[in-house]
């Protein structure tokens, strides 16, 4: 088989089996957000289920308000009774336990999540119908500039400066560095609340939160600079969080890579410093460096929901603090929307997923000791038997 074919078959493969973990993610979310809600809450609906049927009558209400019926009255109880009944049977309700819970899964990876009653920023009288998935994916964007954004400044600084610890190891930089390497241990939110408190409050240069000014610019091209000066301070406590512990980590990679004796051998042949860490100390610990570095990223995503809610960021953090967590501590209890934090699991299994199979891809061209296809065994020619004065060739 020709090699492309194989390489082309091998990533197919892989595609599959990530395709069946997402889905079977996705089937394992959807049975546990399908659980009856907590005693003294109220009702005995399984959560989800009920979440649908509460879309269904708000479909219904509001059909009935464009063709001016009445629910009491006789033909508007037969249209709402007749739409009831095909909304149930096409969002699965009227299906078996295991059917209707696989019937939810594919629709929730195909980003069909419903319709929900949002209220907008601002707005506490009104709330507007809107698709919950309009909703992730408007929200989606955001958070990606976000944390992209400060993931790429992490890897582009982090490496380098990493290589450069590695070099001189033992210096004042080394200590200062490793001094600083608990401050990872520390959420991005917790940082985000003192770079608030420093820069925003006491010295004004940034704004407090948000993603845009109060009064809009006078054109398209003047976002750029409004976002950027909105993006300074939730992306330093991103990098602050992040930075050291990457770089003290990678740092003691290079260092045990550069004890190798082929990294000796390279030194005593002259090579120039640049070119031995490139070639000897880089290229093979690269895999390593990708996977912790893309885990990291993935990882985030979690901590970067508290760091929108105190930078007022709107991104899926934000969407998911405000709008689907319950809140059943407050003046008037609030059951959270379901399907909004189920619809950014999808969102998260679709990412690693992306992440996994990319990673494969980039150890094949990073790593020459990896390949994508199987390795043929060569067919060697037999041995031949040596005995004292005689030359013996088996077969």
């Amino acid at each position: 088989m020709p090699a492309s074919l194989s390489a082309l078959r091998y990533l197919l493969t892989r595609l599959l089996l990530i395709g069946v973990t997402i889905f079977l993610g996705v089937f394992a979310t959807v049975l546990l957000a399908d659980q009856p809600p907590p005693p003294g809450v109220g009702g005995s609906v399984p959560q989800l289920q009920a979440d649908i049927e509460t879309q269904i009558e708000r479909y219904v209400r509001a059909y009935l308000y464009g063709k001016s019926l009445s629910v009491q009255s006789d033909a508007g109880a037969e249209a709402a009774a007749q739409i009831r009944a095909d909304l149930r049977s096409k969002s699965g309700l009227n299906l078996p336990y295991w059917q209707r819970h696989l019937f939810w899964t594919w629709k929730l990876l195909q980003f069909d999540w419903g319709w929900l009653a949002y209220t907008a920023e601002g707005d506490n009288f009104f709330q507007r119908t809107v698709n919950s998935s309009t909703l992730i994916l408007e929200a989606f964007p955001n958070t990606l500039l976000l944390v992209a954004s400060a993931n790429l400044l992490v890897f582009v600084l982090g490496l380098p400066f990493s290589l450069y610890l590695a070099r001189h190891y033992g210096n004042w930089v080394d200590a200062f560095t490793a001094f600083f390497a608990p401050l990872s241990s520390m959420p991005s939110w917790v940082l985000g609340v003192l770079l608030i408190s420093l820069f925003a409050v006491e010295l004004r240069w940034l704004p407090l939160g948000g993603m845009y000014d109060t009064l809009p610019p006078e054109n398209f091209a003047g976002y750029l600079p409004v976002v950027l000066r909105h993006m300074v301070l939730p992306v330093t406590a991103i990098v602050l969080s992040l930075l050291f512990q990457l770089v003290y980590s990678w740092r003691t990679l290079f260092l045990l890579y550069a004890q190798e004796d082929y990294v000796e051998l390279a030194r005593a042949k002259g090579l120039m410093e640049n070119q031995l860490q490139q070639k000897y100390i880089l290229r093979p610990t690269l895999p390593y460096v990708l996977t912790s570095f893309s885990l990291s990223l993935v990882s985030f995503w979690q901590m970067a929901m508290a760091l929108e809610v105190v930078f007022n960021w709107p991104g899926l953090g934000f969407l998911y603090i405000n709008q689907a967590l319950p809140n059943y501590w407050g003046e008037s209890m609030y059951p959270g929307e379901l399907l909004i934090a189920v619809g950014i699991v999808v969102i998260f299994a679709y990412l690693l997923g992306a992440v996994v199979l990319i990673l494969d891809i980039v150890y094949a061209w990073v790593d020459p000791r990896i390949h994508l296809l199987r390795p043929q065994a060569a067919e060697r020619p037999k041995p031949a038997l040596s005995l004292p004065g005689w030359r013996l060739n088996p077969g």
